[in-house]
């Protein structure tokens, strides 16, 4: 069981020795979880979830700011000061105060996280609240001279770089992050990037608007729409979403990395985003779906499942199944766990709920339509017919031909009744409908018949 300490300076103190105990014999495994990380921007996910943290703490709107300079970087934000437990926390392997966080990634639950930032700095400062330290040799905190905090902020990270550190290369990587991660986060809505030698600021915003599901991101990073609208359905538990799902309603994408608060390493050939609190290895960047060890993950894909049908619901309700979007959802290709998942729900969605598109743009189930084996069809068999002949309430939307794994999927899974030449046949007879054609329908009824 690990010591409890009476007060800050006792645990420093114990730090000490520790250090000096590692030197003597040869440990390094501090600065080995220390090197875990591949992506060399990873250290900015782990401070803004410390900085969502903290302004969780204290339930407010949170902002930071990310100044860089030739020889380091600043980092602000307004979150609830740290505290001695956080202090301790930050610098002790496989502790944490994140209590309320119990199914967060594991770099969250053990404490790995903050370490990311020796990647770039051997000596980071923390200025917050009454402290003020720097962390030597990875562990060690060591009072140091305070600097001021600018008004607006409660904690305040300096980075000096390592010498190997180039500030241009580092900057050019962050101009290229996945700026969507800000969808969900509960507290920070505003991150501001600011790179003084080369006089550069950019900013990612969120806009919470009138109606709770939809979210407003504004960014001026390179290749990012100045203002992009989101559907945004969650999962919440304790005020954090658990699982969510968001789309794009202004920007048309076919894979998308999954989130885990931030981008994994692990992409879906979905044109949709999801998050979900599931645990990861030490890196952040894959998920152990086979590992018995972690049913936390088995029980959110079952939470998952749940959390499309209202997704697929919501889109249906705000008219935006469209047949772009219906060849979108239908994936031939599917060994993601998630993608597995998604394709059995979309099916059923298709096969039991009013989920089909027709002709006059409204929703019916797949038993109550039919498809024409021709476009054509549509214009020459009216809906009267339809009901009359075949006990169908309307066409399916013609376009939905034109998209080939759609309408693969509908003829193989559902029962809808395929209209074709000899039913046209078969309608002109039964209903006279030859008297209300002209020479042109006439002329494409025996090409069809032909065919």
């Amino acid at each position: 069981m690990a010591k409890t300490f009476k007060n800050l300076e006792e645990y420093i103190e114990l730090t000490k020795q520790v250090v000096i105990a590692n030197r003597n014999k040869g440990n390094r495994y501090s600065e080995i979880l220390s090197s875990l990380y591949a992506d060399p921007v990873h250290f900015l996910d782990e401070i803004l979830q410390n900085a969502e943290d903290a302004c969780a703490r204290i339930e407010t709107l949170g902002y930071i700011k990310i100044n860089f300079d030739v020889n380091g970087i600043a980092i602000y934000h307004n979150g609830d000061p740290f505290n001695e437990a956080d202090l301790i926390a930050i610098t002790t392997y496989g502790k944490t105060t994140k209590k309320q966080l119990s199914n967060i990634n594991k770099i969250g639950k053990f404490g790995i996280g903050f370490r990311s930032v020796f990647g770039i700095t051997d000596r980071p400062e923390i200025h917050s609240g009454e402290y003020h330290f720097a962390i030597t040799d990875f562990e060690l905190l060591e009072h140091i001279e305070p600097k001021a905090i600018p008004v607006g902020y409660t904690t305040y990270f300096w980075f000096p770089f390592k010498k190997n550190i180039s500030s241009r290369v580092l900057w050019d990587d962050v101009r290229l992050w996945d700026h969507r991660f800000i969808l969900f986060l509960n507290y920070i809505y505003k991150v501001e990037l600011v790179n003084q030698p080369n006089n550069e600021n950019y900013f990612i915003e969120k806009i919470i608007t009138d109606d709770d599901k939809i979210i407003v991101i504004k960014s001026n990073l390179p290749e990012c729409l100045s203002e992009e609208n989101y559907l945004l359905i969650s999962k919440n538990n304790n005020k954090q979403k658990r699982l969510s799902i968001a789309m794009s309603l202004d920007k048309n994408e076919t894979r998308n990395p999954l989130f885990v608060f931030f981008p994994t390493k692990e992409t879906l050939n979905l044109p949709f985003l999801v998050h979900g609190f599931f645990t990861t290895t030490p890196t952040r960047e894959q998920i152990p779906w086979d590992n018995k060890a972690v049913k936390e993950n088995q029980i959110l894909l079952k939470q998952l499942n749940n959390l499309f049908k209202n997704f697929l619901k919501e889109l249906r309700k705000r008219a935006l199944l469209t047949p772009k979007l219906y060849e979108a959802f239908t994936l031939t290709n599917h060994t993601h766990p998630i993608e597995k998942l998604w394709t059995e729900q979309w099916i059923d969605f298709l096969k039991i709920d009013r989920s089909i598109l027709t002709k006059e743009k409204k929703y019916l189930p797949p038993a109550l339509t039919a498809l024409p084996k021709h476009k054509s069809l549509v214009e020459l068999i009216p809906a009267n017919a339809l009901n009359k002949l075949w006990n169908k309430k309307a066409w399916i939307e013609p376009s939905i031909l034109d998209y080939p794994n759609i309408t693969e999927l509908i003829k193989k899974e559902l029962y809808i009744r395929i209209i074709d030449e000899r039913d046209f046949g078969y309608a002109v007879k039964e209903l006279n409908l030859n008297k209300r054609y002209k020479l042109k329908q006439i002329e494409l009824f025996y090409s069809l018949l032909a065919e």
